[in-house]
């Protein structure tokens, strides 16, 4: 063994005979044969170049109520494959989605509806970890003992009670972000018209929409900045560019074509008209032709592509869905 390596014992001075303690609320708990125990790792400074640090391989465990919250991360990831898969390693999904659970968990929002309604579905999940993950993980018991310095972590305290050893500013933390979480789980969404140089009615330079539904927070980040030829989206030719702005549906159409232009097009009208991407038919569209390129004067559409006549294309589409059913 490096001489800089030391191994403490796997017991923690400050916590009662036959208890560990629990990783993320921090009480101690009954170290018995049934429960789950890991090595928390604590490192020290190096003394030298070239040595390994040393540390301290402490045992930790978690107690009924966080093991419970454990697997139900477990259980939502299993219902939920893509995921876990989006995230890449298991246990690395697990950790994320279990420390943002710690996170309600800390601040009181354990009834069960209210948890079902942050985590009804992958996307929920998504945003219960974007926006809580790294918090609860700050708020794990464990955090506090690896932040203590390298002689003082072994005799890093018990929580009295569950999440005690949070300081005021960690919960109020918490407790702001788990509150406009749930405030875009219950917030209506609003029309966001699209913005114009003039200030008059304007629409997405593709399919033309004059407005989208988005969440109030998130309604100056809904339209982006575009420009294109204008022989490019199906228009006449022209000496100047058109500048304008695009949709949610058609910038992602755009990222996808890798540029503006009738591949871009052809995959927002695909999409809206609900075609799955491995269905490879109406991979051409004839005709198509972006709002932006219209006369000048010519009014934003009410619903995407309205200037264009969709009424085949749609059908042809609803077979395509109803064979492949």
């Amino acid at each position: 063994m490096n001489p800089d390596t030391i191994t403490a014992p796997a017991s923690w001075a400050s916590f009662p005979s036959g208890t560990l303690p629990c990783a993320s609320c921090g009480i101690p708990a009954r170290d018995s044969i049934d429960a789950e125990v890991e090595v928390l790792q604590v490192f020290g400074r190096s003394g030298s170049a070239g040595y390994v640090p040393p540390r301290h391989d402490l045992l930790v465990t978690r107690c009924d109520q966080c093991r419970m919250i454990r697997q139900t991360a477990l259980d939502l990831l299993s219902a939920n494959p893509s995921v876990r898969q989006r995230i890449g390693a298991a246990e690395i999904a697990v950790h994320r989605l279990e420390s943002a659970l710690c996170a309600l968990d800390a601040v009181g929002t354990t009834e069960p509806r209210a948890v079902d309604h942050l985590t009804a579905t992958g996307a929920d999940l998504v945003r219960l970890m974007d926006a809580l993950t790294v918090p609860g993980g700050h708020a794990r018991w464990a955090a506090l003992a690896r932040s203590a310095s390298f002689v003082k972590a072994p005799s890093t305290p018990p929580s009295r009670a569950r999440w005690s050893h949070l300081t005021p500013e960690q919960r109020q933390e918490l407790r702001n972000t788990a509150a406009r979480l749930l405030a875009r789980r219950t917030e209506k969404p609003v029309d966001v018209l699209a913005p114009s140089d003039d200030g008059g009615p304007s629409g997405c330079m593709l399919c033309g929409v004059g407005a989208v539904e988005a969440l109030r927070e998130d309604a100056e980040s809904v339209w982006t900045l575009m420009s294109a030829d204008s022989a490019s989206i199906g228009g006449p030719g022209r000496a100047d560019s058109l500048d304008g702005v695009v949709c949610p549906r058609c910038d992602l159409a755009i990222d996808q074509a890798h540029g503006v232009g009738i591949s871009a097009m052809t995959l927002s009208v695909r999409s809206f008209l609900g075609l799955p991407s491995y269905l490879r038919s109406l991979d051409n569209i004839d005709g198509l032709i972006g709002w932006a390129a219209l006369p000048s004067g010519t009014a934003p559409n009410r619903r995407p592509w309205a200037h264009l006549d969709l009424g085949e294309l749609r059908e042809a589409a609803e077979a395509l869905i109803g064979r492949a059913a």
